[in-house]
């Protein structure tokens, strides 16, 4: 154990002191002991620790004042190598607003303890961000903590030590509570039946009868549509998470490509809007689908779904959340067959969603609970072919 208690109480408290071995900028092993006449008790045996770990830590010196800017930049230029402009727009946003703000660029990684890391927290915690976004904030300075025992030999993770945010229990029933929104078949019909521009008309069928994401949709060009085949090649998305441009079209999120078929309804309202399009002189099948030569905007998208929940008077939800439509109305579909294979509806599904198996499974299951009912009543259907009314009367001594 590297820190140990002095042979003498002070005040009748413990006072504790460090030896340990660490290796120098020139791979010489030695011993270090320390003393602080301040480590006492509980708190000070806390101190201690840090201090040891934190002279683990300085082992080579050479990088002893490697400073936390040095080290951010070191990681995003790693993380371009690997991984889509969006995912880097992302987590250089969050080391903008919520890493350097606090920390500051020229603080040294090699001081960074727990203790630093908590009040960050407790920082985080006074703004007003989800769960899930203070979490991403403690990934991605986790993920730069790496970068500097990967890199510049530091020992100790110190995120790791200090662990996530964690929920509380009315965070969790609002989760739940919200988990997943979306609007049945009767109630898209409603909704759509209000919608009176040929655009608008088309980009919402599509985007309720294919699930599509909504990026997705946007990229969509003239080519990606097989109307023999009555299907949707997805091979792309848009992103305005980009530091080069306005928008971006990418590779789909999970860098995979997919078809989706179409129903024949869908068809026939994608080949006359089709139509309609090619009056244009300037016509191209290279043109976007929804937006022409550059891509629907995300703020006229979001104004016009508003605009046509209210004229329809249907609870509003999000364009994601029409993503969740499409498989609610599936299964519903899917149920009144009398299917109840969830296994086998969620291995059809996942391709035409771009999602995994497991996905599916963990966001969607729930929404099977009809499928209760039916067992219910098989249970039922036994029960009275062994006659369980006679045993139940004779079980209670009731005269028929």
């Amino acid at each position: 154990m590297p820190v140990y208690e002095e042979k003498n109480l002070v005040n009748g408290q413990r006072r504790w002191f460090i030896r340990t071995y660490i290796t120098d900028e020139y791979g010489k092993r030695k011993q270090i002991t320390k003393h602080n006449k301040d480590w006492l008790g509980r708190d000070g045996k806390k101190e201690a620790e840090c201090e040891e770990k934190r002279l683990q830590n300085k082992k080579f010196n050479r990088y002893e004042h490697i400073t936390l800017g040095e080290t951010v930049d070191k990681y995003v230029l790693e993380l371009e190598k690997v991984s889509k402009e969006s995912t880097v727009y992302g987590h250089t946003s969050v080391i903008k607003s919520n890493i350097i703000p606090f920390f500051s660029k020229n603080s040294q990684i090699y001081d960074l303890d727990e203790q630093d890391i908590i009040k960050w927290h407790e920082w985080l915690n006074n703004k007003n961000y989800s769960i899930e976004y203070k979490n991403k904030c403690n990934t991605v300075m986790s993920s730069i903590i790496k970068t500097a025992i990967k890199f510049f030999k530091l020992r100790i993770n110190v995120v790791e030590i200090v662990g996530n945010f964690k929920e509380t229990q009315e965070n969790k029933e609002k989760i739940i509570q919200n988990k997943l929104k979306y609007i049945t078949f009767e109630e898209f019909q409603t909704f759509i039946t209000a919608v009176n521009d040929p655009l608008w008309y088309t980009f919402f069928n599509v985007l309720y009868y294919t699930g599509m994401r909504k990026g997705e949709l946007q990229a969509l060009t003239w080519n990606d549509i097989d109307f023999e085949r009555k299907e949707i090649l997805i091979t792309k998305t848009l992103t305005i998470k980009t530091r080069t441009a306005k928008w971006k079209v990418t590779s789909t999120k999970n860098l995979k490509n997919r078809k989706i078929d179409m129903d024949d309804n869908l068809i026939e309202i994608l080949n006359k809007y089709y139509t309609l399009k090619k009056e244009n002189k300037n016509f191209n099948n290279n043109h976007f689908v929804f937006g022409d030569t550059e891509p629907l905007k995300e703020h006229k998208i979001d104004l016009n779904k508003d605009k046509y929940f209210a004229i329809s008077n249907v609870r509003r939800i999000t364009i994601h959340e029409f993503r969740h439509s499409h498989v609610s109305f599936l299964i519903n579909e899917y149920l009144k067959g009398k299917q109840t294979d969830t296994k086998k509806f969620f291995i059809m599904t996942s391709a035409r969603l771009g999602h995994t198996i497991e996905v599916m499974q963990n966001t969607y299951l729930h929404l099977f609970d009809d499928i209760q009912s039916e067992i219910v009543e098989l249970i039922n259907n036994k029960q009275q072919d062994q006659k369980q009314d006679q045993k139940i009367k004779k079980a209670f001594k009731i005269k028929a």
